[in-house]
């Protein structure tokens, strides 16, 4: 009898172990699917307009800080900060946040004070620059620098179904894991960075516009003469 359990048990281990290794690569093939969609679309998308709202949680005060606005994107290369990007967020108050030639604007007219740096500053990040830093990063960069993991199909909001992916960095990083939800043409609709400081962020987009800029004009962020400029 026990010569019959331990010959069936392994069978049933090699049987498991058999079904692992198949959904391994049916899910690895899925990857590099959705992987393809989502360059062939970075690479077609010259331009974004798209309502935008981003939630920040704040782990001192264990709730979660919401804002909404307009957010506009030309592409001039493979990364945010060598094109041109703006957000004007409405609430919940009325904040600038541009990315232009390397630089980040950061302005808060209620207060009238603005902030400029370089667009890999801490202060970019804050304002959100990081998570929308996976609209233009490459396959090669985040195969290159993440673990990912398909966490299945979800539909968000406006019923837009989408692959939910979650990456986890390959080397020291100051971020935990990030995530995306890219539907059926490649095209991410929500990004979500984890920091190891626990104030973790996401980004919603709704109402896209794409490929619809021409004037570049409208990324230009000017500062009235009583506005405190502090660089960072």
């Amino acid at each position: 009898m026990s010569n019959f359990l331990r010959s069936n048990g392994r069978k049933v281990l090699f049987a498991l172990m058999f079904v692992m290794f198949v959904f391994s690569v049916q899910a690895n093939a899925q990857l590099t699917e959705i992987f393809n969609r989502i360059e062939a679309h970075r690479k077609a998308l010259t331009s974004l307009k798209a309502d935008v709202q981003m939630g920040k949680y704040n782990p001192s005060l264990k709730e979660w800080e919401y804002s909404k606005g307009k957010v506009m994107y030309l592409a001039k290369s493979t990364s945010i900060k060598d094109g041109l990007f703006r957000v004007d967020w409405s609430e919940p108050r009325p904040e600038i946040f541009a990315v232009i030639q390397g630089k980040y604007y950061a302005y808060t007219p209620s207060l009238k004070q603005a902030y400029t740096g370089e667009a890999n500053a801490k202060k970019a990040e804050e304002k959100g620059g990081s998570v929308f830093s996976f609209l233009s990063m490459s396959k090669a960069e985040l195969q290159a620098n993440y673990d990912a993991k398909l966490l299945g199909s979800e539909t968000l909001s406006g019923n837009v179904v989408t692959a939910h992916i979650q990456f986890i960095p390959k080397k020291a990083s100051k971020y935990k894991s990030a995530e995306i939800w890219a539907d059926k043409d490649g095209m991410i609709h929500q990004m979500k960075t984890v920091p190891s400081s626990g104030d973790e962020s996401y980004v919603r987009l709704t109402n896209l516009e794409k490929n619809s800029i021409r004037d570049t004009s409208v990324f230009s962020v000017t500062f009235p003469k009583d506005v405190k400029v502090t660089k960072s």
